[in-house]
């Protein structure tokens, strides 16, 4: 039986193997969602009138910029925002969620963990600082943020799904296998928690109960091309090499590109258009 080593989100390097061989994979799927975001609605009485109508101008420019997915423009009318208050916690929320949009995780971290010294038992803000640190690879951090917004809201599905994914990357895969399945039962139909733990349980060795999980988002998105090419690797392991193969044709059909190394090692497939 050959054994596998899976890359989890975002393209981050690698867990463990019991051979050199590696298959690299991009897994940003698992999460099923990015961040959250709040509206600004508190009223700013201590402020002077003239104030409060500048913050209120440069905050429904900033939403018409996000909304427009103008996220340069938004950032600086919420930073002019929070030279007025820069303590305000859903300000820095905004504005670390339009950093996260712009990739800058460095800065979006910086005015999440901001935010929660203004609120440290807020639930979104905890999410999302987790969330941040695992585009980060601060697998095991983020997983103190995400069980911070699981204790303040304790059906946060997102929640349990992002401490899954980060539970599976510090190898807690009983951990991980059992924040999966609270997502399912919070709902049966959230694809990404089947996905997350079909992994989880292939890096168990519990690979005919991971190939079920695969099963079950082929059969919600027959264009799945990720569930392809992990069940493929199910199949790998089980030395079912003409299913696996199949799979990982179907993958890469689909235009998951990294099935086509296994199609050229581990089906022999030579003459493809690389």
């Amino acid at each position: 039986m050959r054994y596998f080593l899976l890359l989890l989100i975002l393209g981050t390097t690698v867990l463990t193997a019991q051979k050199k061989e590696t298959i690299e994979l991009d897994v940003a799927t698992l999460f099923g969602g990015e961040f959250e975001t709040v509206l600004v609605t508190e009223k700013r009485e201590e402020l002077s009138f003239r104030d409060q109508e500048k913050l209120k101008y440069y905050y429904s420019q900033s939403q018409q910029y996000i909304n427009n997915r103008e996220f340069d423009t938004a950032l600086k009318f919420l930073s002019k925002s929070l030279k007025k208050e820069k303590n305000k916690k859903e300000l820095l929320q905004l504005r670390g969620n339009v950093y996260t949009e712009l990739q800058d995780y460095k800065k979006a971290a910086k005015d999440y963990k901001k935010a929660l010294k203004v609120d440290p038992n807020d639930p979104v803000i905890n999410y999302n600082y987790g969330n941040v640190l695992t585009k980060l690879g601060k697998y095991k951090e983020s997983v103190k943020y995400f069980t911070g917004a699981i204790e303040n809201r304790n059906n946060y599905m997102l929640a349990y799904q992002g401490r899954g994914v980060s539970l599976t990357m510090v190898e807690n895969f009983e951990a991980a296998v059992d924040d999966f399945n609270k997502v399912i039962d919070l709902n049966t139909f959230f694809l990404p928690a089947y996905k997350g733990r079909g992994i989880a349980k292939s890096l168990m060795f519990q690979y005919d109960q991971a190939i079920t999980d695969f099963n079950t988002c082929i059969a919600n998105d027959a264009n799945d091309a990720q569930a392809y090419y992990y069940r493929g690797l199910g199949y790998v392991a089980t030395n079912d090499m003409l299913r696996a193969c199949n799979d990982f044709n179907k993958s890469y059909s689909l235009g998951f590109v990294m099935a086509k190394l296994e199609l050229k090692k581990t089906c022999g497939i030579k003459d493809m258009d690389f």
